[in-house]
Formats: C-alpha cells, structure tokens, sequence
C-alpha cells in the first residue's frame, strides 16, 4: 500500500486533471477536518464537478464515500459542494425528529473545510443500486415495490421543502437507491438544491 502524505494528493491534483486521470488513485490517504484519515479504495463514479470514491478509515474498518470536487471549477460550483454538506445534514436532523426509524438520507461523516483542495465530502457508503440499474437489468418493478419508493421519495422531498424550505433540482432514478434487504431508498447526489 502506498504510504503516500495526504499533502502530496493535492500537490498532483491539478497534474492528473491535465492528464485527464483520476483525481485520487488507489491506496492515496485522505486526510480530513476532523483528523481521521481515509484510505483510498476504488473509483466508485464521477460527475461534471465531483468524483465518488470507495475509502476505507485508516485506524478501523468502516468504508464511506468520498466525494472529491474537481479543481478549477467556477466559484458557485465550490459553493454547491459545501452546501451539499448542509443540505443532507439537516435533511438527518429532520429526519431524525420525524422519529419513524427510517434513514433515507446518507449520513455525513466529514464536511469538506473551505480551505480545502480538494474539498472533500465524506458520507455513508450506500451499496445498493439505483432505481434506474433495477429497471434496465429487470424491467418493471413490483407495485409494492414502487408505492414503497415512491412513498419514500416523497417523505423526503416533503421533509425538503418543509423543513429547509428548497427543491431538488436534479432529480434523477439514478439518485435513488434502493436497499431491497431493508426495503427502503436512499437519496443521494445533492449537490443541486436550491
């Protein structure tokens, strides 16, 4: 495994960008705000702004995602990935308060710091597969199965515009996962909420 500084990823960020690689590579430590470090798994996905990565805590075993922006973006892009933080933690506090044992909302373990460069977003790792994956590799859903999501979706956008009084933007099946073991959704990708 590489041992490599996490001061050193941000040295090579902008190199990679040209190169057109990866912002972060295999076995490359992250450290974050709150002192933890993360090691570096496997590319999970990439966006127009961000990368989501596979990690695991370097002093134990959870895996998490970690959502890397790309560099060189314009201003308002930095700001809707620190707002994305904001976003889902009072999504679970609000969540939390409706008390109905359901967690539809990924939990954030590490906001990104300002000063950060990268910022980086660490979050609950959700291993299921998106609505969308689901239709494709099996075509149409149960009714169960699509009331339940759907009833999902909507105690979270109700939960969105009830309590932080914003709209989803980007809305996409691709967003939603769905956990068939426990029967229930998470949303995730809020980087457009306004």
């Amino acid at each position: 495994m590489s041992d490599r500084n996490p001061n050193a990823i941000v040295a090579d960020v902008d190199q990679k960008l040209l190169l057109g690689a990866q912002l972060l590579a295999v076995d490359d430590l992250v450290a974050v705000a709150d002192g933890k470090q993360f090691r570096v798994l496997q590319l999970l996905g990439e966006g127009l702004t961000a990368e989501v990565y596979r990690a695991r805590l370097v002093d134990g075993e959870r895996q998490v995602a970690l959502k890397v922006l790309k560099p060189n973006l314009a201003p308002e892009f930095r700001q809707s990935f620190m707002d994305e933080a904001d976003t889902l933690s009072l999504l679970r506090a609000a969540e939390r308060k409706a008390d109905d044992g359901l967690t539809l909302i990924p939990e954030v373990i590490a906001r990104p710091r300002a000063q950060d460069t990268p910022p980086v977003l660490v979050m609950e790792l959700v291993e299921s597969r998106s609505v969308l994956d689901l239709l494709e590799a099996r075509g149409p859903l149960s009714e169960k199965t699509v009331l339940t999501i759907a009833d999902q979706v909507l105690r979270v956008l109700h939960l969105l515009h009830t309590e932080l009084r914003k709209s989803y933007t980007d809305f996409q099946l691709r967003n939603i996962r769905w956990q068939e073991d426990r029967q229930q959704i998470k949303l995730i990708d809020w980087n457009h909420v306004s």
